[in-house]
C-alpha cells in the first residue's frame, strides 16, 4: 500500500514495548479552503470527516478500521467531487514478547473507481501533496498488503526493522475508458530508532525513521507505461516536556526519488529527466496546559518542494493554527484548531500563489 503503513508498524512495536496497547477510536472534521492570489484562477475546498478505530483482541491481536469520506469543489469550474475514499482494514499479530509484529492488510473501493472527464482537473488537485487535502486518493483500487516488524530493546532505546509487500487489483480510472489500469506491486524497507532521552533537564522523547520504497511496473492493459524510480523517507520527531509546555515537538522530513522509467514502444526505458524533485517539510507543535481540563495547541509547517528535472513542479507551502484541546473526561478529549495558510504550488494552470485557511476537529475516546 503505502510506505507509511510500515512506519505505523515499526511505532506500534516500538510503543508496546513502553505500555500495554490501547483502543482508541478517533472522528474528525476537517475544512480546507485554498484560492489563489487573486482569486481568479483557482478557488477549491474540501470537507472530510476521518474516522479510525483501533480495537485490541487480547494481547497478541489487533484490528483497525480507517475510512475517510469527503467532498471536493473547485468553484471556477463549477465542478466538484464527492467520494468516501477506500475503507481500510488491518489486522495484526504481536509475538516474542511484543517484539514481532505482523500485520495484514485491505484496502476496498466503496464507490466507482472511474472519473468522469469533468471531474479530471479537481481529482489532479485534490492528490496535490502541497495542497495537503485530508482525503488525497479520491479514486483507488483493491489494495492488499503484508508487513512485518522486529524490534530490541537497550535501555532506553529500541531499534525496529520492517518489510512490507502490496499488490493493487487493475481498475478503470476513467468513465469513458474499457482498458483497465494495473499498477505495480511496492516493496518497502524501513528502519527506525526510539530512545527517551533529556536536553539539558527538559525529558524527551526521540523518533527517526528511514523507508525505502521500491516499484513495479504499471500496466495499461498488457503494456507497460510506466515504473518508478526508488523513493527514500526520513523523518525524525524529536518531543520535548519542558513544564507547563506539553509537548514542544519539532520533525523534520525528508523525500527524495531516483528517476524512474517511460513506454517507448513495447518497452520501458530510463527517463531523461527526473519527474520528481526533491521534497522536505519542518512542521513545530506546541502544547500548553492551561487547566487540568485544558490544553492550548499551537502548531505551524513550512513545506518545499523542488523543481524536477525537466524545471517545474516546485513550490513551497506554509501554515499556522491554534485552538484548545479539553479534557472531557478519563480517555476522552476534543480539539479544535483554526488556521491560515499561504505559499506557491503548480496547479494545472502553472506555479500558482495561493492563500487559504483550515478549520478541524477531532473526538478521541481511548480505553
Amino acid at each position: 500500500m503505502r510506505a507509511s503503513l510500515i512506519l505505523v508498524l515499526i511505532v506500534a512495536i516500538a510503543g508496546s514495548t513502553e505500555a500495554r496497547r490501547q483502543g482508541r477510536l478517533e472522528i474528525g472534521l476537517a475544512l480546507r479552503h485554498w484560492e489563489s492570489s487573486d482569486a481568479s484562477s483557482l478557488d477549491i475546498s474540501q470537507t472530510a470527516a476521518p474516522l479510525r478505530l483501533d480495537l485490541p483482541l487480547g494481547d497478541r491481536f489487533g484490528l483497525s478500521l480507517r475510512a475517510n469520506p469527503g467532498r471536493s469543489t473547485l468553484d471556477v469550474a463549477e465542478e466538484d467531487l464527492s467520494a468516501l475514499g477506500n475503507v481500510v482494514v488491518k489486522t495484526s499479530w504481536y509475538a516474542l514478547d511484543q517484539r514481532l509484529l505482523v500485520r495484514g492488510g485491505v484496502s476496498v473501493p466503496t464507490a466507482s473507481t472511474r472519473l468522469k472527464e469533468d471531474e479530471l482537473p479537481i481529482a489532479a488537485l485534490v492528490a496535490s501533496d502541497e495542497l495537503g487535502f485530508t482525503m488525497d486518493s479520491p479514486v483507488d483500487g483493491l489494495c492488499a498488503t503484508v508487513g512485518v516488524a522486529v524490534a530490541r530493546q537497550w535501555g532506553g532505546t529500541t531499534l525496529a526493522a520492517g518489510a512490507g509487500y502490496s499488490v493493487r487489483a487493475p481498475f478503470q480510472p476513467y468513465d469513458d475508458a474499457e482498458e483497465e489500469l494495473n499498477p505495480g506491486e511496492e516493496l518497502v524497507l524501513t528502519a527506525a530508532l526510539y530512545r527517551r532521552i533529556s536536553v539539558g533537564a527538559t525529558p524527551a522523547l526521540l523518533k527517526a525513521d528511514a523507508a525505502v520504497v521500491l516499484y513495479g511496473s504499471d500496466f495499461w492493459e498488457d503494456e507497460k507505461v510506466r515504473a518508478l524510480g526508488p523513493r527514500t523517507d526520513v523523518r525524525s520527531v524529536l518531543a520535548l516536556y519542558p513544564g507547563s509546555f506539553d509537548p514542544v515537538e519539532v520533525s523534520v522530513w525528508v523525500r527524495l526519488r531516483a528517476r524512474g522509467m517511460v513506454s517507448d514502444g513495447d518497452k520501458l526505458v530510463a527517463e531523461d529527466e527526473n519527474s520528481f524533485g526533491p521534497e522536505g517539510a519542518l512542521r513545530v507543535r506546541v502544547g500548553h496546559s492551561v487547566a487540568p481540563w485544558l490544553k492550548a495547541e499551537t502548531s505551524g509547517f513550512v513545506r518545499f518542494k523542488g523543481d524536477n528535472g525537466y524545471g517545474f513542479g516546485g513550490g513551497h507551502v506554509f501554515g499556522l493554527s491554534v485552538g484548545p484541546k479539553i479534557r472531557l473526561g478519563r480517555g476522552t478529549s476534543l480539539a479544535f484548531s483554526a488556521g491560515v495558510l499561504g505559499g506557491s504550488a503548480w496547479t494545472g494552470t502553472g506555479d500558482t500563489s495561493l492563500t487559504g485557511y483550515e478549520v478541524r476537529s477531532t473526538l478521541v475516546r481511548a480505553w
